[in-house]
């Protein structure tokens, strides 16, 4: 394998991977919680079974994908919408219950939602159902097109509206919590249609025949597996910062990152600010990605996203300095990016989500060891320069 300059052991970093937000911790042991986001939505989308057992003499078909912004045909699974019946296009978007730091209450948040835009766009899909993924299970309820619905600025043209319900603040049971959240949504026309915990047929039976990725098994026992992608950014976040203040750039003078304002003048909260640290007054960044397996491309790869580089026309870069975390099976590696290898956009969301930067493995090439080595390689010869290397203590076999 090839190594960073700078090696030094994850029992450096214990606090900063032994913490855990109050929604993992609930979540521990809790069916689906380890996997992945698209695993995860393929075993929730038991909802179209649910749909179709609901709707029993209704002719059900696929989702026709359409026609991209610039004319190009859509991947199937980039559709807007996720089925047919009866000639109704219906979406389904599922979101989990999580504990709101900021506003000290469990939530229900669905985002991205398609809904129509005054003086924009129509909706991408006629009905919308919702599934919320709880400790006990899964709640799926026909959604009004009103209730919880709210914006996000320049944001909600590009990526849709969000739904959020909330339960009372201060309350951190969130048994209590969800039973206030279903009340509410009860009231507002709502009941759930479906609510069904982990033993329940149907979503055992989706659990059991969706295929794992192969990522499932090159995690097991690593560090931070446990965790949910926000969580895990959260913690490599952290682990960065001490590694550039205490190996790296020791001496150095480090300051918080300054939150700053919204488009609307409003001020951000320190969590929405747009870098990470400051060091000797230079705004420096940090983007992490797990290596994953793109069963599309049939490769491994390094997917960095929502990056603010500068747009000409459009913005200024959000930092003065890029640090990439590829957290992997082996360990995290920390490079500084360059500016420019792999980077990419997506869309008319660019401008409001900023860039994406993609790192690929050879085709076909199912070990994670050899596609890591070449990606890490690749990630040389662009121009980005190894800093450091984190390795676990005991790593998988590949």
């Amino acid at each position: 394998m090839i190594r960073s300059p700078l090696v030094v052991p994850a029992s450096a970093f214990e606090h900063e991977l032994s913490h855990r937000t109050v929604t993992s911790t609930t979540f521990a042991g809790v069916p689906l919680a380890t996997l992945d986001a698209l695993t995860k939505g393929k075993v929730l989308a038991f909802a179209r079974r649910c749909d179709a057992d609901l709707h029993p003499s209704s002719t059900f078909e696929e989702a026709v994908a359409g026609d991209r912004v610039d004319g190009k045909r859509r991947a199937q699974h980039h559709a807007e919408y996720d089925w047919q019946r009866d000639g109704q296009r219906v979406t389904c978007k599922s979101a989990g219950l999580t504990w709101n730091r900021g506003s000290e209450a469990w939530q229900l948040l669905f985002q991205k939602v398609r809904l129509s835009v005054e003086g924009g766009r129509d909706a991408a899909f006629d009905e919308l159902l919702l599934v919320a993924y709880t400790p006990e299970g899964v709640h799926l309820f026909r959604h009004d097109l009103r209730a919880g619905v709210s914006t996000s600025g320049r944001r909600t043209e590009a990526l849709g509206k969000q739904i959020a319900f909330y339960g009372p603040r201060g309350q951190v049971d969130w048994r209590a919590s969800l039973d206030e959240i279903l009340g509410k949504m009860e009231a507002k026309g709502m009941p759930p249609l479906i609510s069904a915990g982990f033993d329940e047929p149907r979503l055992a039976e989706a659990i059991a025949q969706t295929p794992l990725p192969p990522s499932t098994r090159a995690y097991e026992g690593v560090p931070l597996n446990d965790c949910s992608a926000k969580v895990r950014g959260d913690a490599l976040r952290r682990l960065v910062r001490r590694l550039d203040e205490g190996w790296l750039h020791e001496g150095a003078t480090f300051q918080d990152a300054e939150a700053g304002e919204r488009v609307g003048g409003k001020k951000r909260g320190l969590a929405q600010a747009e870098y990470d640290f400051r060091r000797n007054g230079k705004r420096v960044a940090c983007k992490s990605s797990g290596l994953s397996w793109d069963s599309s491309q049939e490769r491994w790869k390094l997917l960095f996203t929502h990056v603010k580089l500068s747009m000409e026309g459009e913005r200024d870069a959000a930092f003065d300095e890029l640090l990439l975390a590829a957290y992997t099976p082996e360990g995290v590696h920390l490079f500084r990016h360059d500016g420019r290898a792999g980077v990419g956009t997506h869309g008319v969301s660019t401008a409001v989500r900023g860039q994406q930067i993609q790192l690929y493995g050879p085709m076909r090439e199912h070990d994670w060891c050899v596609a890591l080595e070449s990606i890490l390689s690749k990630m040389t010869s662009k121009g980005c320069a190894r800093l450091a290397f984190v390795p676990w203590e005991h790593r998988p076999a590949a």
